[in-house]
């Protein structure tokens, strides 16, 4: 038995399924509670100690906008080795938040130099 590899260009063409929009919901509820507590945790005072978040596998992140929109980090980048995936993500309007799309396969070590400088937050989408 054979393991069909995901056409993930076929995948960012298509119009999302109510179930698949339903679990990213969910999924992003958790994420805020996390990104709140590290806020939390690290007593952010001001803009310079915003977070900044690589989210690998990121695609076309079907939560950065929501995530800049309320945690409005300094930087959100994703890593994901998707061409049309990466361009749409580029294409988004993130208000303010600075953001950059890599390609990158994610099966060999990252080589890539992102901004922000060493406070990053890597989020991994499942």
């Amino acid at each position: 038995m054979s393991i069909k590899e995901t056409d993930w260009t076929m995948y960012y063409k298509r119009k999302k399924s109510v179930f698949s929009r339903m679990t990213q919901r969910h999924t992003l509820n958790y994420i805020f509670y996390f990104l709140n507590t590290v806020i939390q945790d690290r007593g952010q005072k001001d803009d310079s100690e915003k977070i900044s978040i690589i989210e690998a596998g990121g695609g076309n992140s079907c939560f950065a906008e929501e995530i800049c929109k309320k945690i409005r980090p300094k930087v959100y980048d994703i890593i994901d080795n998707n061409e049309l995936a990466v361009q749409l993500f580029i294409e988004k309007d993130l208000g303010s938040t600075v953001h950059n799309g890599f390609m990158q396969d994610m099966t060999i070590p990252l080589l890539l130099e992102c901004g922000g400088g060493t406070n990053r937050m890597t989020l991994f989408t499942v």
